[in-house]
Order: structure tokens, then sequence, then C-alpha cells
């Protein structure tokens, strides 16, 4: 489907191009004659078009106006029948005999009155007599002139009388009450009058209702009356065009519909006394107005296009003569010059109409051209060196928008030598394609900048880091001219920015060794403190729970005093092991082994949904060290990365020989002197930590975990030995992602 969408916008396209062609290549002569015919044609259609519309508006709003007046006239005859039924329900009703009858039912009444003939003389179908109680008395129909005997009224139209509020009962003073009833699908002229004597008196004795079925006679009858064709229809029936029926729901009483050019329908609305509208009345109209209305155009459009073609003749001729002849002349004396090839050579000059003016401008234009020409080549050539030689990379941009008319890319258009320095880009291989093509990765927020710079207006200044180039950028961006084109200059900052970035991290590293070691110092000093009043307290305990071992109580006591005393020096231990001036025994190693052992005692305690994976991939792990200080670091990581996994996870224990250089050690802010070192690797998939977090880890008493359930000395104490033995521990870390500590001791050659 697509394919031949295009195939048809296709050839559209080159009938265009094919005409443009043609035109082109016409004489100035040729496409004046066409033009006034274009000209002549669309001014003969739009006049045609406007008169049609004024004269049969005008003819078809008399016809409306008069086919709505009959329309009223039609729906008027059929109240008027309705009136004359009224009438006729009046003279009975107010007869002593009716009076007489509804009481006695006597015979002679209905022998003079039940008569097909009489009903026929008054259009009545039906009479029906009721008393004060709404009960049916007496009734009398008769549906054709030639019945002799009177019928009964069907059942439905009984109920239907019965069903519309107050038809029956009507008071002494009542003028009664008309109106239509549908019963049956048959429209029913319906008059109820109150029972009186002939004076109009009371007291009623009941209701007379005459009912007239608007049957094909009563219609023909109305037709006749009209002057034109009349026919009952229902409003929701299929026969009724939908438009008419609208014009009905809207409110309206009347309503037209044009069928044809020949024809047009009117519609009146007939009102039910139950309040519902199911019938109109419609009547057929010969359109002979709007017919007249199409001679009159007809006549008016044949003497305008003899008055257009007449003055469009005229006007051919007087151009020809005044116009066309003098820009030939104008032609010919150019051709001269071209003929020529002399720039100096200017067009004569005869005359002083227009285009004797267009020709004093031609030569003005020619003189003008000629130093302009001059000024362009210096000012190109002084550009170019500009362009060649500045220092700033630039790029001529040209921003690029989308179907929704968002800008969606940019378009290079023009670079600098510079530019192909700075980023190693080619002219070739940018020029006529887009940012997003040369630089896929590109950031959204560096096209983002550009829009705002080509919709304010306004230049920007900033830093930025470029992804794809893997550059810091400075960048001045500018509008230029006044369409969708943007220019940049830019300078490759990388080296400053990082030296920066590892100036402040050394600053903070070095800020973070200096509150270490303070702490360190106030630690160890505490710690050393601690101990001496420990060994006081311990003796004393131990010589208290020996000299009264004959007393439980006291010697539980003292046992309680000596079990606090130890749990402190541990804590202590901690302490100084974190201010690095523990007692440190220097025996070989086998980190290997110490983990599995350390994993052995875990793994009682160790939630069963954390697997743990040993990875052991050193070719010695051998170092020199104090085996309980070294296990107690790896316990306390692996601690800490399983508490980090309440959820379950994974546990994964590495070992790898490594080679650390300078540039390692500086670019992480280690001490360490290059050569082999063992890295021991716990990671985990728990919670992970945030900068923040990572930045105070190694703080003494600093934790994360519930009240109780940690001191915060396990990887204060881990951080003070290892670097105690030589080494250094980093740690990588990011919420939710979950935390890998890496130890690195040296290795045993």
């Amino acid at each position: 489907m697509i394919w031949r969408k295009w195939t048809v916008f296709s050839l559209i396209y080159e009938k265009i191009k094919a005409i443009h062609f043609v035109i082109g290549n016409m004489t100035i002569r040729t496409k004046t004659w066409l033009f006034v015919l274009i000209v002549v044609v669309i001014l003969t259609a739009s006049l045609i078009s406007v008169v049609r519309l004024i004269v049969l508006t005008g003819f078809d709003k008399v016809e409306h106006n008069l086919t709505l007046a009959n329309v009223r006239r039609s729906g008027g005859l059929l109240n008027r029948s309705l009136e004359e039924l009224s009438s006729a329900a009046g003279d009975y009703s107010s007869w002593d005999s009716t009076y007489e009858f509804v009481k006695n039912a006597n015979r002679a009444y209905q022998e003079e009155n039940f008569i097909s003939t009489s009903f026929a003389n008054i259009n009545v179908n039906c009479m029906l007599f009721y008393d004060t109680a709404m009960e049916l008395r007496s009734q009398a129909c008769f549906f054709n002139p030639e019945e002799k005997t009177p019928q009964f009224a069907p059942a439905t139209l009984l109920k239907a009388i019965r069903s519309i509020d107050g038809f029956l009962n009507l008071s002494e003073s009542s003028s009664g009450r008309t109106g239509f009833i549908d019963v049956d699908g048959q429209l029913v002229m319906a008059v109820a009058r109150p029972i009186l004597h002939n004076d109009q008196s009371g007291p009623s004795r009941g209701t007379l209702v005459f009912c007239s079925f608007v049957d094909s006679r009563s219609i023909k009858r109305l037709s006749h009356w009209a002057g034109f064709p009349l026919a009952l229809k229902k409003l929701n029936g299929n026969d009724l065009d939908h438009s008419v029926q609208e014009q009905f729901l809207a409110g309206a009483d009347y309503a037209l519909h044009v069928a044809d050019d020949t024809t047009i329908d009117g519609y009146a609305l007939i009102k039910e006394l139950s309040g519902r509208t199911t019938y109109v009345l419609s009547s057929s109209h010969v359109r002979s107005i709007h017919s007249q209305g199409l001679k009159t155009i007809v006549v008016g459009i044949v003497w305008l296009i003899c008055i257009v073609v007449l003055i469009s003749a005229v006007a051919l001729f007087g151009i020809e003569a005044v116009v066309l002849a003098r820009l030939r002349w104008l032609r010919n004396s150019i051709d001269v010059i071209k003929r020529s090839r002399d720039s100096r050579q200017l067009v004569p000059v005869t005359g002083r109409d227009e285009v004797s003016s267009l020709a004093i401008d031609i030569n003005l234009m020619l003189q003008a051209i000629q130093a302009a020409q001059k000024r362009a080549d210096e000012s190109e050539e002084r550009y170019k060196t500009l362009f060649d030689e500045m220092l700033n990379a630039f790029v001529l941009y040209e921003l690029v928008y989308d179907d929704s008319s968002q800008p969606c890319d940019c378009l290079f258009v023009e670079i600098n030598p510079a530019f192909e320095r700075v980023t190693g880009l080619m002219r070739n291989e940018v020029i006529g394609r887009t940012l997003k093509e040369v630089m896929p990765e590109i950031e959204p927020h560096w096209l983002e900048r550009y829009a705002r710079v080509v919709a304010d207006g306004q230049p920007v200044h900033f830093e930025d880091y470029c992804g794809p180039l893997d550059r810091y950028l400075e960048v001045m961006a500018f509008k230029a001219g006044g369409g969708n084109r943007f220019g940049l200059t830019f300078t490759d900052i990388t080296e400053r920015i990082r030296t920066e970035q590892e100036r402040a991290e050394a600053r903070e590293h070095l800020a973070q060794l200096r509150q270490m070691e303070a702490v360190g110092h106030l630690a160890g000093g505490v710690a050393h403190d601690f101990n001496n009043q420990l060994t006081a307290i311990l003796g004393f305990a131990d010589l208290i729970r020996e000299e009264l071992h004959y007393d439980p109580e006291i010697s539980q006591f003292a046992q309680n005093i000596i079990d606090g005393s130890r749990r402190t020096a541990d804590l202590t231990a901690q302490l100084l092991a974190f201010a690095q001036k523990g007692k440190y025994f220097s025996n070989p190693i086998d980190i290997q082994v110490m983990i599995r052992e350390v994993i052995h005692l875990l793994e009682r305690e160790m939630d069963k949904r954390i697997t743990v994976c040993l990875q052991f991939e050193a070719d010695s792990a051998i170092v020199i060290g104090d085996p309980a200080q070294i296990r107690n670091v790896i316990m306390n990581i692996a601690m800490n990365a399983r508490d980090a996994m309440p959820e379950g996870g994974e546990m994964r224990l590495t070992t790898q020989t490594v080679s650390l250089d300078e540039i390692f050690s500086r670019h992480h802010h280690l001490q360490l002197p290059s050569g082999s070192y063992l890295c021991i690797r716990v990671s985990d998939t728990g919670c992970g930590m945030d900068q923040e977090t990572m930045k105070r880890i190694f703080d003494p008493f600093f934790t994360q975990k519930p009240f109780g359930m940690g001191k915060g000395m396990g990887l204060a104490s881990a951080f003070g030995t290892i670097k105690n033995h030589g080494g250094a521990i980093l740690v990588a870390s990011e919420p939710a992602q979950g935390s890998t500590f890496s130890v690195y001791l040296p290795a045993v050659p």
C-alpha cells in the first residue's frame, strides 16, 4: 500500500516538473497570453460561482418561505378538520335528547342518529357516550359509508381514550378537549364534550366523544383543499429523511427537505393528546421558483462570459503593444552585452518609461556586482586565513527537526582544521552528516542546549564532558544568522579538569588519612590506659575469686568481672589494631587455608539462602603476618558481607596474585611500593553503600547496624591491621548493587 502511494506521488511530482519545464521554456508573450487565459478562466468561474450563489440563494430563500407557508397551511387544514369535528360534537352534546339518552338510552335516539349517513355528513367514525362515572353507556361506529348497522369501537381505541389524563372527566364549564390519538398505527382525531342541556346548563350527565380516523379519504380531501398532494407519515419511519427527523428533534414544528432539483417536501408535526409525537403531515411541492432561478443564471453567465472575453482581448493587445515590445528591446540589448563578453559594457537607455528605468537599474546592478565581487574575493581570503589559523576548534551546525517540529539532530555544515586536531574527526567524515550519525552515543543534553540557543538567540558558555570523544570541552555556542544554524567554538580542557579532580581527590584522601591518624593516636592512648586499668581489675578479681572460692555468689561476681574485663580487653585490642600499636607476630600464613577456616566457622550461623563461592586463582597464597589479626580481618569483612544480605544472595571470596605499580598506587591514593601482592577480594550481592557511607566505614565505632548488633570496630581494626602489615584495603560499592572489599598484602616471593 505504501509503495503504491509513493508511486502515485512520484508520478504527480514528475508531471509537475514537466509542466514547470514547459512553462520555463515559453516566451514572455506566450506566458502573458497563458496568464491572461488562466485569469479569465478563474475570474469567469469565480463570477459564475458568486452569481449562482447570490441569485440562486435568493430564489431558494423565496421558495423556502413559500413552501413553509404552504406547510403551515396544510397543518392548519388538519386543525380546521379537528375544529369542525369539535363543533359537531358541541352541537350533539348540548341537545336535551342527548342529555336524556345518556340517562334512559331510548331507542328512538339511536334510530334517528346512529345511521351511517349522519356520521358521513359530519365526518365522524365513532360516537362514544360516557356517564359521570366515566363508564361507557353507549357507542356507535361506522367505518364505511356503505355500512347499515353501527359497529363497536375497537378496544384499543377505548383503552387509548381512557389513558388520556382528564379527557373524560370534564366539568360543566369546560369547553371540552380536542386532539389526536395514535390507535394501533392509525391516527385518530378525538373530541370530548360535556353532555348538557340545550341552554348549556347542568349538571353534566357525562362526556360525549367524537372520533374521526385520519385515513386515505381524509388525506385526499385535505389534498384537494390544499391544492397539492399530502400524506401522513410516521416520525420515526424509514420513509422519512434523517435530516427531517433531526429538525423535529431540535424542537421545530415544521421542516423542509429538498428531494431533488424539481421537488421540495414539507412536513408539519402532529402533536397527540398523550404528549407524544408519532406522525407528521407531509406535502410535496414543485420547485418552479428554483427552475426559474437556474434559467436566469444561465442567461447571466452567457452575458458575463462575453464581456470577460471582450475585456481580455483588449487587455492582451494593449499589453502586447505597450509592454512586450519594449521588453523584447531590453532583451536584445542584454543579448548584445552577453555576446560581446565585455563586463564594462552597459545597456543603452532610450525613453523615460519603466523599461528605461529598468535598463538604468540593470546598469547600476552590473556596476555594483563588479564592486561587490571584488570586495567578496578580498573578504573570503581574509576569512579563510582566520578560519584555518584559529587555535580554537570551530563547527557550524544546522538544527534538524522531526515531523512534530521538535529538534532531533543537527547537521555538520563546516569545520576548521582545529576541529580535526581536537576531535580526530576528518572533514570528509563529518560534513553533510548529522551529529548522531558521527557520534551515536552523544548525550541528549548537548542537543537540548543547542536547541535553546537557536530558539532564544542567546549565546551560552559552558564546560562539559563529551562521552564519545572522552574529553572535557569548554564550549561557546551562538546562533549564526536568522535560520536554524548555530556555531560552536571549543577547546580541549581534559587535562586541566582531570588534574583538578586528582588534586581534589588527593586532598580529600590526605584529610581522611590525617583524621584516621589523629583518631588512631587517640585510640591508642586510650587503649593503653584501658589495658593498665584492666590489668589491675583482672588481678584483683582473680584474687577475690581465689580467696573467697568457698562463697559461690561472690565467686560468680568475681568471674563476671573477669569476663567483662576480658571483653573490654578484646575491644582495646581492636583499638590498638586500628592505631597500629598492637602486638604483631610475623609468621607465614596460607591465606586460602585461613579463608576456608573462616567460612567453616561462619556457615554455622549463616542464612541458608546465602551461597558462598570460593575462587582461588593465586599461584601462591602465602603472606607474612600475625595469623590471629589476619583471621580477624577476613572474619570481619565476611561477617559484614553476610549481614548485608538479609534476604539471601551470593558471597564470593577470591584470591589473586597481582603486580601493583606507581600508577595504580597514585590513582587510588595508596602508599604502597611497587611489587607483587596477594589480592583477597570479598564480594556480596547485598544492599550496597552510598558514597557518604563509604567515606566513614573505617571510622572507629561507626556502624549502620541496629543497636547491639555491632560496635563499629570490625572494619576499623581491619584497616589498621592491614596497614600495619604493609598492605591496603579498597572498597567499591553502589546502593542496591552489592559491595566488594579488596585487601592487598605483600606476597612472599
